[in-house]
């Protein structure tokens, strides 16, 4: 009945508002899904600005722990070829499992593979590209940490063409 009066938000999780550091946000729409998470575009409901929201849904104690270690490893990356984490937001339950919700900047242009395979790309941008993943993955491994899913759609391609355009390394689960 609540869901017929629009007072209950849908099970796929669009319309729901979520609070990541102290700021509201409603999932606008869902961009992707994998294996472990949910890729929501989501809207401050102040501002109106548009970021994502990763909400990672861990089933038991073993799956929270990993999702957890995933949080805790993006937040102490700062680098200029690593996707930024904005905020986080977690909550466990008492079977053991938990939500984890990531803020993330809206990145439109895609992933390095949709960009490869629309775009010419000449010599100059794929060492641009290359560089930019090397150096994150440098600046990964002098932390110890390794990245272990290394692919053209674990980068996120910021610009639509020309010098302005920058690579950014995403999804330590």
């Amino acid at each position: 009945m609540l869901r017929f009066l629009g007072l209950e938000a849908p099970s796929d999780g669009v319309g729901r508002v979520v609070v990541i550091g102290g700021r509201q946000f409603r999932l606008h729409r869902i961009i992707a899904q994998g294996g472990h998470a949910t890729i929501f575009e989501a809207r401050d409901t102040a501002s109106g600005e548009a970021l994502v929201v990763k909400q990672v849904l861990a089933q038991d104690e073993e799956a929270a722990e990993l999702a957890e270690r995933e949080v805790v490893t993006h937040l102490a990356l700062d680098h200029e070829s690593i996707l930024p984490c904005l905020g986080e937001a977690a909550e466990r339950r008492k079977d053991g499992g938990a939500e984890f919700l990531v803020l993330l900047p809206l990145i439109t242009s895609g992933h390095l593979w949709d960009f490869a395979s629309s775009t010419p790309m000449r010599p100059l941008a794929k060492l641009c590209a290359l560089e930019a993943v090397a150096s994150a993955l440098d600046h990964m491994h002098e932390r110890c940490l390794a990245h272990l899913d290394v692919k053209l759609e674990n980068v996120l391609v910021d610009g639509s063409g020309g010098a302005g355009v920058r690579f950014l390394l995403c999804d330590f689960g």
